[in-house]
């Protein structure tokens, strides 16, 4: 009985030896392998990125965005007109065809012609009386004056006939807004007698009003 009990033991021990042998070549052999093939050992996972960074909260502390310049808008209006066009020195805009500004105007009767300038001469001194009576209230302001008050006689001329058809003052000479009007009120609308004239005639003349 204790021969064979001896036997048992021994080879379970035996056994056990052999696997203790198994295991410990193993390891070795996974040791040597490691490090004859060190490179070639599988890379390690790659590490993820870091996440990025969580915008801020707007908090109290945050100061809030400025509100947008906005510009005042303003009206500047319909665009003006262009300026008129400048006159050279020593050059007189031309007047217009048709019109009183474009007729020339006599200095003297005599320079219309026997005709017109003749008839105008005898009707105007006709008149003298008529404007006397208009200078009598303003002599002595005329007097002070260097100058001589002085109308332009727009001329008409008709079959047998001129007419003053309109007056203007060219200078006042020291004379009053009434004594002007005056004079004109005398002068505008007469007609008198010229024999030989024909219509359609246009003339202005230069006349002082005397003292």
């Amino acid at each position: 009985m204790s021969s064979s009990r001896g036997r048992s033991s021994g080879t379970a021990r035996s056994a056990l030896l052999a696997v203790v042998a198994v295991a410990l070549g193993t390891a070795g052999a996974m040791a040597f392998l490691y490090r004859v093939t060190g490179d070639d050992a599988p890379a390690a996972a790659p590490v993820p990125p870091a996440p990025p960074p969580a915008p801020e909260p707007q908090g109290a502390d945050t100061p809030p965005e400025p509100p947008p310049i906005r510009r005042p808008v303003v009206n500047l209006g319909p665009p003006e007109a262009p300026p008129p066009p400048l006159i050279v020195s020593g050059e007189r805009q031309r007047p217009r065809e048709g019109t009183w500004d474009a007729v020339p105007a006599a200095a003297r009767a005599a320079s219309l012609g026997k005709v017109v300038g003749g008839a105008l001469h005898r009707g105007l001194n006709q008149l003298g009386a008529p404007l006397a009576a208009c200078v009598e209230a303003d002599v002595a302001r005329m007097d002070e004056s260097n100058e001589q008050p002085t109308l332009v006689l727009n001329v008409e001329t008709r079959e047998g006939q001129v007419v003053i058809v309109d007056a203007t003052p060219l200078a006042e000479g020291g004379a009053t807004v009434e004594l002007l009007a005056c004079a004109i009120n005398v002068v505008k609308g007469r007609s008198f007698p010229a024999p030989g004239a024909k219509a359609g005639e246009r003339h202005r003349l230069i006349y002082p009003i005397r003292r």
